[in-house]
Formats: structure tokens, sequence, C-alpha cells
């Protein structure tokens, strides 16, 4: 469940930074809401929508961005659980 969570956010964070908002809200909605891994970072993640630059973005949420350093701080994640 945690593992899916991971993939769905980054996906949305990737979408965000991509200025896709349409795409990235139908993940968090899809695909991240039915999980139920906390409403708190729920609307973490939805407060990023407002971001108004990539860099703002990136620094809200204390992310790396497309590319690879971010996802291989998702697979040392994944491989942690």
């Amino acid at each position: 469940q945690y593992i899916k969570f991971l993939l769905h956010q980054q996906r949305y964070l990737e979408l965000l930074e991509a200025k896709q908002t349409k795409k990235a809200l139908s993940v968090l909605r899809s695909r991240l809401a039915p999980l139920n891994y906390g409403s708190g970072r729920l609307q973490e993640l939805s407060s990023l929508v407002i971001c108004s630059s990539p860099e703002e973005l990136k620094r809200k949420a204390q992310w790396e961005g497309t590319g690879e350093a971010s996802r291989r701080r998702l697979m040392e994640e994944i491989e942690g659980e």
C-alpha cells in the first residue's frame, strides 16, 4: 500500500512540475486519495498545486524534481520498506 502511494506521489509531483495540473489532480483524486495514507499528507500534496514555479514546488515538496536523483531516492525508500 505504502509503495503504491510513493509511486503515485512521484507521478503526481512530476506532472505538477511539467505544469500538467489536470492530470496531476486526477492522480491525486483517483490514485492517491483511495489509498488512505493520511489526510495530512494528501493536504500537503494538494497544496502544491498552487506553486508558481518548479523551484517553489521542489522546495515545498522537499523533492529533487523529475530525474535520476528523485527516482533513485524513491527506489531507496521502496527498498527500505
